[in-house]
């Protein structure tokens, strides 16, 4: 994984973390593919039964990073993300 999230798994519930605290969690790039890369290793991991995301800190997510300067790259993200949620819904069923 990166410094931006991690995983642990246990008893079949895959705690996925947000670890940017300090920006309270806020999406820069670096974390939108930390989300996707934990994403692929909990779908791959065929004891994980649950997930649960959450941020360290005071706050889950802020939202976007504004201080990014490819805030187009965002929406592409956003469309991955929503891509790969549906794929994952459709191959666990």
């Amino acid at each position: 994984m990166n410094d931006r999230v991690t995983v642990a798994v246990d008893e079949g519930v895959a705690d996925v973390r947000l670890v940017r605290a300090e920006k309270m969690n806020a999406l820069d790039d670096a974390m939108f593919d930390a989300l996707i890369e934990a994403g692929t290793r909990v779908k791959n991991d065929r004891g994980v039964r649950a997930v649960v995301i959450s941020g360290e800190g005071r706050a889950f997510c802020a939202g976007l990073d504004t201080g990014m300067r490819r805030v187009s790259a965002f929406f592409q993200c956003s469309y991955e993300i929503r891509r790969a949620q549906y794929r994952l819904r459709i191959s666990r069923c």
